[in-house]
């Protein structure tokens, strides 16, 4: 088997394989939290090509980076207007 940068891969005799992104982690639906204990939301996925992930609020504006929450009470419920998308690599 041959890797190249482009993260195709050569299965010598063989037909080229690719597979939809499979989710291995997903981020909950709710997540309440206090604010001494605070919170994590993860997501990961694999498949081929490999998927790339990403945050992205509702208007389809893509986020690098998530900022932190402020002037929040404890024990509060929070609807975060942030979803996540997954963007699969292209193929050529």
């Amino acid at each position: 088997m041959i890797r190249d940068p482009d993260r195709w891969l050569c299965f010598p005799g063989g037909e080229a394989q690719e597979h939809g992104p499979v989710f291995l982690m997903e981020p909950p639906a709710r997540l309440v939290f206090s604010n001494s204990t605070g919170a994590r939301a993860s997501c990961a996925a694999h498949g081929f090509p490999t998927p790339q992930l990403s945050w992205q609020l509702p208007d389809g504006t893509q986020l690098d980076d998530v900022p932190g929450l402020r002037n929040m009470k404890k024990e509060v419920e929070y609807k975060s207007p942030y979803r996540l998308i997954e963007i699969s690599a292209k193929q050529p």
